[in-house]
């Protein structure tokens, strides 16, 4: 996954299709640079890296009507800058995937978003309006370690009042299949891939319940 920073923004990318974005978490080794514009030569090689991240400088620097030298320096000044690097994790494939809607007790709210923020296996934490507090995505190796993980770690924080969880069954689209759409049309075409359009079923089967 490519992800940058910039404009006060964090766009997610994937890597290939058989990897998926991780969200950025505290134990990161790197520290994301302050925010601020970037330059059109940034967001074209941002751009290129999104459409073919496993690409050879030589391939990335024809889209971009540089030598492969270029292209690389401009990735490194990315990368050194904490502007955008590369993570990855296991394809909808071999995922179960599921969305857990957490109540909180009075005052506990900001608590319980952190702890959840701290979970590697919870990849993105959101407050909510409504019946509920926070609406977490997660994602474990099958159904009983969900089961036991959102049960066991979630329902187990202080400040949780009740959990419930709604359990994903087919990924239609998410953000790697986003483009910036920085390049020249002729940039677009030297590093176009074919994109299955078809849906991806979850490997939970439907109609599993938690343990």
């Amino acid at each position: 996954m490519v992800e940058l920073v910039g404009d006060s923004v964090q766009v997610g990318l994937v890597e290939s299709a058989e990897v998926r974005a991780r969200n950025q978490h505290p134990s990161r080794s790197h520290q994301p640079a302050k925010p601020h514009s970037l330059s059109a030569a940034r967001r074209c090689s941002t751009a290129a890296l999104q459409a073919a991240p496993r690409a050879p400088w030589s391939r990335i620097g024809r889209a971009l009507g540089v030598d492969a030298t270029t292209a690389a320096r401009r990735w490194e000044r990315l990368r050194a800058n904490g502007l955008a690097w590369v993570s990855a994790y296991d394809s909808a494939k071999s995922a179960t995937v599921a969305y857990v809607e957490v109540r909180c007790r009075p005052r506990a709210l900001d608590s319980v978003g952190a702890a959840l923020a701290g979970m590697p296996w919870v990849f993105s934490v959101d407050e909510t309006a409504g019946d509920f507090d926070l609406l977490a995505s997660v994602v474990a190796a099958d159904l009983p370690a969900l089961g036991r993980s959102v049960h066991g770690l979630i329902g187990g924080l202080k400040g949780v009042r009740s959990t419930r969880t709604r359990l994903g069954i087919t990924l239609y689209s998410e953000g790697g299949d986003w483009r910036m759409r920085a390049m020249e049309p002729s940039g677009d075409a030297e590093l176009s891939t074919p994109r299955t359009s078809h849906p991806t079923p979850y490997s939970a089967p439907r109609g599993a319940g938690l343990s």
